[in-house]
C-alpha cells in the first residue's frame, strides 16, 4: 500500500496531535514537579520557623524583658 504524500502546510504539520501530546506531558510533568518543590521548601521553611525562629524571638524577648526590669530597679 502506498502512502499517500502529505500536502499540508508545515505550520499544520508541525502541531500534530503526537508532538501536541508530548509537550502537555512535558508541561504536566514540569507544573507538578514545581508544585511538589514549592510544597516541600514551604514545609522545610515552617519547620525551621517554629523550631527556632520563635524560641529564639522569644528568648530575646525575655532577655529584653530582664534587661528592662534591672534597668527599673537600678532607677533609669
Amino acid at each position: 500500500m502506498i502512502q499517500r504524500e502529505d500536502r499540508r502546510p508545515w505550520y499544520k504539520r508541525l502541531f500534530t496531535s503526537s508532538r501536541l501530546d508530548a509537550v502537555h506531558r512535558g508541561t504536566v510533568f514540569v507544573l507538578m514537579g514545581s508544585a511538589v518543590f514549592l510544597s516541600l521548601s514551604l514545609a522545610y521553611m515552617s519547620i525551621n520557623f517554629y523550631k527556632y525562629e520563635i524560641p529564639l524571638r522569644r528568648e530575646k524577648r525575655e532577655q529584653l524583658e530582664k534587661e528592662l526590669i534591672e534597668a527599673d530597679k537600678a532607677g533609669f
